[in-house]
């Protein structure tokens, strides 16, 4: 049977149900304990842990109506090979000679009739990216605060908006004041950005894939 990176529940016969816990979520939870156990730790060999089970783990995690970049390989399509597809992704990552394909960067309408770019990332390069994204959520995860809710895992606008009316009912909050930086992300300082992740994460396999990014 195929992991799916999942817990599963299984019943052998009369006795009790037993949870089933996939490999690559068992080395998200023992990075998530260590990192809680020790909150000053920085944690300099995260890329062994990017195994196969870990690596089968993000492809299952990838949306399967995802846009596919250059080469048009959907997720479907890759599945269709899915094994000796990681094994070689794999095999590629261990020797340091995987290089992030080129990005399709095409151009969507805004309800303001401007444009705005996205990039249509390669299959495998998706699942490097959210393995990579596993791995450093379980690390820092843990140093944000409860009121932080952009680009984490299980949460979403909805649960934001959901918070700030909670907290304008309990406190009678009146006003909202509602910012946006212009193209912030364009203009985000990446050396920077490198610095705060070397706070927590200095593994030169993890950095070296970042930078290609």
């Amino acid at each position: 049977m195929e992991s799916t990176g999942e817990a599963r529940r299984s019943r052998v016969g009369p006795g009790p149900v037993r949870v089933i816990v996939a490999p690559g979520q068992r080395t998200r939870e023992g990075t998530q304990t260590q990192a809680i156990e020790h909150p000053d730790r920085v944690f300099t060999s995260l890329i062994h842990r990017m195994d196969l089970e870990l690596l089968r783990e993000a492809f299952y995690e990838l949306r399967r109506d995802g846009a596919p970049g250059w080469s048009g390989i959907t997720v479907k399509d890759d599945a269709k090979d899915l094994e000796a597809n990681l094994e070689d992704l794999h095999r590629r990552l261990r020797t340091r000679s995987y290089v992030a394909p080129p990005i399709k960067r095409v151009w969507i309408e805004k309800d303001n009739g401007k444009k705005r770019p996205i990039g249509l990332v390669e299959i495998e390069d998706k699942i490097v990216r959210k393995a990579v994204s596993i791995l450093m959520g379980a690390v820092v995860e843990q140093d944000f605060l409860p009121i932080s809710y952009g680009f984490r895992e299980g949460r979403n606008a909805h649960a934001a908006l959901a918070d700030l009316r909670e907290q304008c009912m309990t406190h009678g909050i009146r006003w909202i004041y509602d910012g946006d930086i212009t193209g912030f992300f364009d203009n985000l300082d990446r050396g920077w950005l490198r610095e705060f992740i070397q706070r927590r994460i200095n593994d030169g396999g993890i950095l070296r894939l970042i930078g290609q990014w």
